[in-house]
């Protein structure tokens, strides 16, 4: 079971960090780097792990933090830091989507 949840946090981890890292790109953020963007990945997995069973709050809690950390991570506003959030939490959904369809 341990061995379920690892493996689940690095794949998210892995698929959050090369999202995040379009989305910032998509979003016009100057200074993007896989570095951040694995920062940004990895502590919003986690936040996503421990609050994401909550149906509305959670994604909004989600939202919020990755907005935060993509704005200090990267120094942007916060206009970008919301469109790179918006895309991520889109793209995010639609992986997460595709993937519980095709292995269901």
């Amino acid at each position: 079971m341990v061995f379920a949840e690892l493996a689940s946090l690095i794949t998210m981890v892995v698929i959050g960090t090369i999202i995040v890292h379009l989305s910032v790109s998509f979003a016009g953020i100057k200074n993007a780097s896989l570095k951040k963007a694995f920062f940004v990945a990895l502590v919003g997995s986690f936040v996503g792990i421990l609050l994401g069973w909550i149906p509305l709050a959670g994604l909004v809690i989600v939202f919020v933090v990755v907005m935060v950390l993509v704005r200090l991570a990267y120094f942007t506003t916060w206009p970008k830091a919301f469109v790179a959030s918006v895309v991520f939490l889109i793209a995010i959904w639609i992986v997460t989507y595709l993937i519980n369809h095709l292995l269901s």
